[in-house]
């Protein structure tokens, strides 16, 4: 899933990373986002599918029965609030003047985590 709101293929295509958060991005979105200041997302040299596939491993459930969960489908949905967005898709053209990508690695340092030599993606 595209992490931007608007219309997209919703098909992840790259990974950005905004302080210590990774945000996968559509093709649409690829150039990745800017909030109001200024700051923008920089693109990673993660790949897309491995990094949904850690994260399916690591956070992955048990499913639970229908019937435990069907009260909850037949609640009325929730109002939806006006919504105004505070962030702005960044052109594909710019995405590359702020500065090159990170890698595993690199993030692993912005978290404080060790550095894994041959155990991170696309290192």
């Amino acid at each position: 899933m595209c992490a931007w709101f608007e219309p997209g293929t919703g098909v992840p295509q790259v990974v950005h990373a905004f302080g210590t958060r990774l945000y996968t991005l559509c093709a649409s979105h690829r150039g990745g986002i800017q909030v109001p200041d200024g700051r923008r997302t920089r693109p990673t040299d993660l790949d897309p599918r491995a990094l949904q596939s850690r994260l399916i491993e690591t956070y992955a459930v048990d499913l639970l029965p229908e019937e435990a969960v069907r009260s909850l489908f037949e609640r009325s949905s929730t109002a939806a609030r006006p919504y105004f967005p505070s962030i702005s898709v960044v052109p594909v053209a710019e995405a590359g003047a702020s500065g090159e990508g990170i890698g595993m690695g690199a993030f692993r340092s912005l978290l404080g985590w060790p550095r894994r030599r041959g155990q991170d993606y696309n290192e």
